[in-house]
């Protein structure tokens, strides 16, 4: 039987990981909340979460948009003793579940093809395509309608904007993201933490 799930969050993300997992989950939870309840189920506060739900008979998820935020939470979360769930959307195509980690979020029409893994803590917009043979490590982010190519590895918390196209045999160092409606056609490995536009794309600098 599927433990229940308190969905760590208050923002959109949290409001649309209710509705995916639906009556799975119980409530939400923050840091220190300013709030009791949020989208008509119980806020609890995240540092007693573990006063009102043992790991034995909840879950915890938490979809947060920012790569950064969502791996400390995530490690908060596994420190406290509690699995995260991952939710894989019924119209997602994926080859092989078990090569998913947890807490991802896999939202509409995704498609992962043969021989490919993502990591753990990963979220995927709607409609993607993740090529064959490829790596996603943890913690990485896809806008909606990215395109991977084959025997790619895109490392930890690289963000991918929407549209942007990725060519095969392609590596992105850690920290990478490549701007929306972007053509990447080799490897970006020299520096990490930088964003890379246009087509093809270029380390982007600003000047301002």
């Amino acid at each position: 039987m599927s433990k229940s799930i308190i969905v760590f969050g208050d923002r959109d993300n949290a409001e649309m990981a209710k509705f995916y997992f639906g009556h799975r989950v119980i409530g939400f939870t923050k840091h220190s909340p300013e709030v009791d309840s949020v989208f008509n189920l119980p806020m609890y506060d995240f540092n007693t979460i573990q006063t009102k739900f043992s790991p034995d008979d909840v879950e915890i998820f938490a979809p947060l948009n920012d790569n950064f935020a969502r791996a400390k939470v995530y490690d908060e979360i596994k420190n406290l003793g509690y699995t995260l769930p991952t939710f894989i959307h019924p119209t997602a195509h994926v080859w092989d579940r078990d090569a998913i980690g947890d807490n991802c979020f896999i939202q509409e029409l995704n498609n992962v093809q043969y021989g490919t893994t993502i990591g753990n803590n990963v979220i995927m917009w709607a409609g993607n395509h993740v090529g064959h043979h490829g790596i996603i490590e943890d913690h990485v982010f896809l806008s909606s309608h990215v395109v991977i190519s084959g025997h790619c590895h895109i490392h930890q918390y690289c963000w991918l904007g929407v549209n942007s196209t990725i060519r095969d045999h392609v590596t992105l160092t850690y920290g990478t993201t490549i701007g929306a409606g972007s053509n990447v056609t080799k490897s970006l490995t020299g520096s990490t933490y930088s964003t890379y536009v246009g087509n093809p794309a270029k380390r982007f600098e600003n000047v301002g």
